[in-house]
This record gives structure tokens, sequence and C-alpha cells, in this order.
């Protein structure tokens, strides 16, 4: 019985393995039992990555040992011009058992562009494909017919004509288009019922007055399933995206909804983006300035908004989105958690002091520690200064520390100096909260005796879980 159980058990283990191809091949020469499992063991082979020159020259033996009967799951990242276009040509053979196809490739490589496009350009039949995910630096005509098609994931690919009805089946239910047009949009609302996620990413403008496009979107109806939309257009407008999202979304609210804007430095912007993406989500609870290019709110409904500029030279000041949200949203009256970088620390205390979070109890003030100089911040004219002004909340009730990456004495510094400039409510005990991958006990135990004992409380379950 046991030597019957031993192949079967080596075969789960090598199942577990990485996918490396590489890898494939040292496991399959340990020894001779190994060999004569891994050989016995299609499903071993039939999900693979190939990254290196040699990986290219095994993978006619790699397909001949995943037998004919297997779903093939293939990862190829072609990163240099040692890959030839007859490994992707090879994979035609295959085709009708491909399940997951996942290619990496530089578009500047004449070859292995011509190689993606014999592929994926000639209307090849994909059976059984369901997850299609291509990667490259340029524009790329695609078009496949795949009818059992799950996910669509194109980083930088144009598109033909012919794409739209074979390459966007109605059963897709996440697309993600890395340069879409408008009469993309337009058919995947009118031939996508199935998809969940879709995000859109577009250097051209799609608004035209003269084309009659918003009386179009009002006409089409959201696919039912939608719950995640991102839109991305790069020389667009921010008052024309706002029409556009406004149009196409005008009776429905998704679960997140992400648009992205250039030169959100403006107030005219962050005013046009929230108009848009603010309506009919209800009172907001979830503040996070996650990076100067990306606000997130969450709704007391759940919905969750992402406010993202898309140009380097652009960004959001927190004066200005706090300002917005609270004049045209009420979001300090209704807010519960903050997620701020310290950072930004004295340009919170000053929108703070002009609008207040109103709730009296239960605020959560959370702090990502990626700012490893504080308590130096950044003066408005460039020039690094020391943190002074002090925050005062009077509902604040938890100090949440985010940011496990740093070394535990790090975490401490950044606690410590963020704590001695907050002045806790009086009467009221603050739960602290600190992030850390272990140690947490000797941290927090560290802390507590540093901070006074009437105002701050270390949380329990940050001890006990170590989170």
């Amino acid at each position: 019985m046991a030597g019957l159980l031993i192949p079967d058990l080596l075969s789960e283990i090598m199942l577990g393995l990485p996918p490396s191809i590489r890898q494939k091949f040292y496991v399959a020469q340990v020894s001779q039992f190994w060999r004569a499992v891994a050989l016995d063991t299609p499903t071993f082979w039939s999900s693979f990555l190939g990254a290196t020159e040699a990986d290219s020259y095994r993978l006619p033996l790699v397909l001949q040992r995943s037998g004919s009967g297997t779903l093939l799951h293939i990862h190829l990242r072609m990163r240099d011009d040692d890959w030839t276009s007859k490994s992707l040509l090879l994979l035609l053979q295959h085709a009708s058992r491909i399940e997951t196809l996942h290619i990496e490739f530089y578009y500047a490589i004449e070859h292995l562009r011509e190689g993606v496009q014999a592929l994926l350009n000639q209307n090849a039949e994909f059976p059984v494909l369901r997850h299609l995910r291509l990667e490259g630096s340029d524009p790329s005509s695609i078009s496949v017919s795949a009818p059992q098609l799950r996910s669509l994931y194109l980083e930088g690919h144009g598109c033909t004509p012919g794409f739209w009805q074979n390459t966007l089946p109605p059963t897709l239910e996440s697309i993600r288009l890395g340069e879409a047009s408008i009469d993309i949009f337009l058919y995947i609302l009118g031939h996508c019922p199935c998809v969940q996620r879709l995000v859109l990413h577009a250097s051209d403008p799609w608004y035209d007055e003269g084309r009659g496009l918003l009386a179009t979107l009002r006409s089409l109806p959201i696919p039912p399933a939608l719950e995640e939309f991102e839109l991305r257009i790069w020389d667009q407008d921010e008052d024309d995206i706002a029409l556009l999202l406004k149009a196409a979304f005008s009776n429905v609210v998704l679960h997140k909804f992400t648009a992205c804007i250039i030169n959100g430095h403006y107030d005219s912007a962050v005013e046009a983006l929230t108009s848009a993406l603010l309506v009919g989500v209800g009172p907001l609870t979830v503040f996070k300035f996650i990076d100067s290019r990306d606000v997130e709110l969450h709704s007391e409904a759940g919905h969750i908004r992402h406010l993202q500029c898309w140009n380097d030279d652009s960004f959001f000041d927190v004066e200005q989105v706090w300002r917005c949200l609270s004049l045209r949203y009420d979001l300090h009256k209704t807010v519960r958690e903050i997620r701020m970088r310290p950072e930004h620390w004295h340009e919170y205390v000053e929108v703070f002091e002009r609008f207040p979070p109103a709730l009296l109890e239960g605020l959560t003030l959370g702090i990502q520690t990626g700012w490893e100089e504080f308590p130096q911040i950044m003066t408005e004219d460039g020039d690094m200064i020391e943190a002074f002004k002090v925050m005062r909340l009077p509902g604040l009730s938890k100090v949440k520390f985010y940011g496990s990456q740093h070394t535990n004495e790090s975490q401490l510094e950044i606690a410590l100096h963020a704590l001695g400039i907050i002045e806790p409510p009086a009467g009221r005990r603050v739960v602290i909260c600190v992030e850390v991958s272990s140690g947490a006990e000797e941290l927090m135990t560290t802390l507590q005796s540093k901070l006074s004992e009437s105002s701050w409380k270390i949380c329990t379950e940050c001890v006990d879980h170590n989170i």
C-alpha cells in the first residue's frame, strides 16, 4: 500500500511547486524515481512559466510531456530577443486545449511582435480559452475566436474591428484594455452582459459633441453584472469625462468606480470628477489619501470610489480634496475613518481646523508609515522641517499605524513622533494599533511604557494576532 501511495504523494507535491520550466526539469532530474513520476504526471507539465532562452528550446518537450488531454496554463515572459517566433507558432498546434494564455513581450523586438500577431491575429480557434493576458509596450492587432473567454487583459494593444465580435464574447466577466476606443466601450455595453469588472484606458479623447455620443450612452443599458468600472482617458478635459460618466451611469450606482484625469491639482478638476463619481453613493465614511495621485472614498453603503490623476507633473492636494468633499458632500460630518500619510501632517491639521470631523466618538485615524523621514515633512517651498502642529480630533477613538515592511524600531519611532503631536480627547483613552510582521508584544510593551496610560491604550488584538 505504501508503495502505491508514495508516487501519488510525490505527484501532489510536484503539482504544488513553482511553474518555472527550468524548475520542472530540475525536479525531473533528481532521481530515476522522480523522473518516472514526473513523466507519468501530465498535469505537472501542463502549467508552466517560460522566461529564458533555454526555456524556448525546452517548450516543445514540455508540450509533448503534457499529453493530449490536459488543459494548458501558459505564461511566457519573453523579455529579450532570444525567444523565436517558432516558439509561439508551436502553440497553435495546441490551441484546442489552452485554457490560460499570458504573454509578456517587447513590441520593439520585431520577430516577437510578428510571432504574437501570427498566433493571435488570424482568427484562430481557442475553444477552451478562458483567460487571455497580453503585455506589450506598443499596439498590436488581436483577433481570435474564444467563445468561452472569461477574462481579457490587453496592455498597450490596439484592436481590429474583427476583435470586437471574436475576442469580446458575451461570456466575458473581466475586461482590461490598455488602448480602448469609445466604439469598443459602446460594443461592450451592448454585447457583454456578464462583465463584472471593466477597465478601459485610452490615449485619445472619446468625447466629440458632434457625434451625439451622450444621447447614445443614455440609451444603452449598463450590463446587469457590472460592479467595477475604471476609466482613464489621457487627453480628455475633466468636464467631458464627467459628462461621459454621467450619461453612461446616470441610473446605476456601481460598487467600485475609478476615474482618472490629468491636472488633478485644479479645483475644477476635482469638482468635475466627484460630481460624476459620487452620484447616488450616500454619506461618505472613509477617506484615504493613498498618495498624491490616488484618493479612495468609501460610502456608508459600502461603495468604493477612486479619484486619480494620470500625469506625473500633476497631483491632488489634501486641503483641496477635503475642502471640496466637505463643502459639496459633507464629508467632515460623516467620516469615520481617515487614512493619511504623515508627510502631509500640517496640511491635515490646517484643513481639520477649517472643516473638523464632526463625529464625537468612534473616529479612526490611520497613518501610513511609508514616509520614513517623519517627523521631517516638506513645505510648499520644498524645505524640510520637523512637524510641530498639534492635531486635535474630538471624536478620536483609535489610531492605526500601517506599514509592516519597516522594522519594529522604525515603526516605534514613527508612532511615538505622531502620537506626540496628537492631542487625545479629554476623558477618553485612545486605542493604538500598529501593523507589524512579528514581535508585536515587545513593540507594544515598549510603546505603552513611553505613553500616558490615562490617554492611550494598546490594542490587545494587535498583540494576540501579530497583525
